[in-house]
């Protein structure tokens, strides 16, 4: 999902649960079975995906995992 619309009341939980879920999936290959994050397959869709992170960072947008760059533990190809 790219939304999440929350009481005001349990905002830093949903948060908190968001950030959790987030850092809990892998990033896999496609042939493999099991829930995970597909690879980006091309420069275009990195850059993509930069551009958005960078769009939300610019709008106000709170980070609270993640963000600009590779992610720990992949190789970059």
């Amino acid at each position: 999902p790219t939304r999440m619309l929350v009481e005001s009341s349990v905002y830093e939980e949903a948060v908190l649960f968001a950030k959790g879920f987030a850092e809990e999936e892998e990033v896999g290959s496609a042939h493999e079975k099991g829930d995970f994050i597909g690879p980006v397959v091309s420069q275009a869709q990195y850059d993509r995906v930069q551009k958005y992170i960078q769009l939300g960072i610019d709008e106000g947008a709170r980070l609270v995992t993640g963000g600009l760059g590779r992610p720990e533990g992949t190789n970059g190809k």
